[in-house]
């Protein structure tokens, strides 16, 4: 009897063995996807640096929001920048939706940038839809705006009244 107990023990501990084992694996893992992801964040937000088309389109962008300056209509010469930006921030609106980007890092560095962007550019993104005959034109970009950075917003209020103020007036 003795010696069947001994035998379930061990058995026990074996199953044990391995479910430790496999909780550090799934561990390791996810702590590796996470640092994947905020390289290929970090990766991605740096074109904004390096990309002289969207480093022009994002000053243009700030002056309309900021400066008062006379919102863009679509024809201008300035289609090109528009259309390069939002595609960039609508590709990483996509990236973030699927988790293949890191979200914090990305509102960090950009959400102010893109809530701006969307903003100013409101009218010119209807008329590119009509002239497209697309409805659904930057709509991605718009709803993940809304929603992500509403959520991000209400999460640094919970942690510092500096840093939501801080972020709002970027």
């Amino acid at each position: 009897m003795a010696g069947e107990w001994v035998g379930v023990i061990e058995a026990a501990a074996t199953a044990a063995s391995v479910l430790v084992a496999i909780g550090f694996g799934v561990s390791a893992a996810r702590a590796s996807r996470r640092q994947q992801r905020e390289i290929h964040t970090l990766n991605l937000l740096s074109v904004s640096f390096s990309d002289k088309v969207l480093q022009e389109a994002a000053s243009l962008v700030y002056d309309i929001s900021k400066a008062g300056a006379k919102p863009p209509v679509l024809g201008s010469d300035h289609d090109f920048h528009f259309r390069s930006l939002l595609s960039y921030y609508h590709y990483l609106s996509v990236a973030a939706a699927n988790d293949l980007i890191n979200v914090d890092i990305l509102m960090k560095q950009k959400g102010a940038a893109m809530t701006r962007a969307v903003a100013a550019l409101s009218d010119w993104i209807a008329a590119q839809r009509t002239a497209l005959g697309d409805d659904a034109y930057m709509q991605g970009l718009e709803q993940f705006v809304g929603k992500k950075i509403a959520s991000h917003l209400r999460r640094e209020m919970r942690g510092s009244e500096h840093s939501v103020m801080r972020y709002a007036s970027e």
